[in-house]
């Protein structure tokens, strides 16, 4: 997955939230089987752990401050 717009970027922001209530709704009210509930938990978070990692890449890809003189994505520079 990688969002390519400001509209995928706010699809994805909602899609997150919308997983995000789900899981805390099963979290609060387990009414389905054991395994099934359990199942669903993961593939919830398997998901919300990729939106929550494709929404910073893009943001940070769309930084001005990581785009060089003609516009290229560079590579970020840490320093501890």
């Amino acid at each position: 997955m990688t969002l390519a717009n400001q509209k995928q970027l706010q699809n994805a922001r909602a899609k997150l939230k919308l997983l995000e209530e789900k899981h805390a709704e099963l979290l609060a009210e387990p009414g389905e089987s054991i395994a099934t509930r359990k199942l669903t938990l993961q593939s919830l978070e398997r998901w919300m752990k990729k939106l929550k990692e494709e929404i910073p890449r893009y943001e940070c890809e769309d930084c001005p401050s990581h785009k060089g003189d003609k516009g290229e994505i560079r590579a970020a520079t840490f320093r501890p």
